[in-house]
């Protein structure tokens, strides 16, 4: 992911992963969003958003059938 100071829209980094563990009866995946801090954008650095236990239920997460 790469921007600009001068950019017309602002930017929103974020991480969407997609997951068909423990799904239940609804047989969309489940969307778990991950949302990148501002202050881990910069050049050359990577950010870690660490190890993601998806049998784990996450504020926010929802169900997506189309992505």
């Amino acid at each position: 992911m790469a921007g600009k100071i001068h950019d017309i829209t602002t930017m929103d980094p974020k991480v969407d992963i997609y997951t068909k563990c423990h799904v239940g009866a609804v047989q969309c995946p489940r969307k778990i969003v991950i949302k990148v801090p501002h202050s881990a954008i910069n050049n050359g650095n990577t950010y870690s958003i660490g190890p993601i236990e998806l049998a784990n239920k996450y504020p926010g997460e929802s169900h997506d059938c189309i992505h």
